[in-house]
């Protein structure tokens, strides 16, 4: 896990599972703030809907996912993080939630 303080964002791999990812930011005095901490890959968590995260109506600027790495029908495409409205066509509606049917996260 790669952690910007002063973003206080955390770059971390799609096959660390989502426990461990908490381990080291508590350990950072940081969470995820999650209801139950599942013991899966972060990919499967994103791929499922990212089941016990806070709800995004809850606080509109932040986001669970600011940029990422997937590859979507072969091509390599990077989302560096920056506002929502700010990158163009929502690709991550294609991730969030879907199964990995049309993207797979890195």
């Amino acid at each position: 896990m790669n952690l910007d303080r002063v973003s206080m964002l955390a770059e971390v791999t799609a096959s660390a599972t989502v426990a461990d990812v908490e381990r080291e930011l508590v350990a950072e005095r940081l969470t995820l703030g999650l209801v139950s901490v599942p013991d899966t890959t972060v990919a499967d968590w994103i791929a499922s809907g990212a089941p016990g995260a806070r709800s995004p109506w809850s606080d509109p600027a932040d986001h669970l996912v600011a940029g990422y790495v997937a590859t979507f029908e072969g091509r390599r495409i990077e989302i560096r993080p920056a506002p929502r409205r700010a990158t163009g066509p929502d690709l991550f509606a294609l991730v969030f939630g879907h199964g990995a049917r049309w993207a797979q996260l890195e």
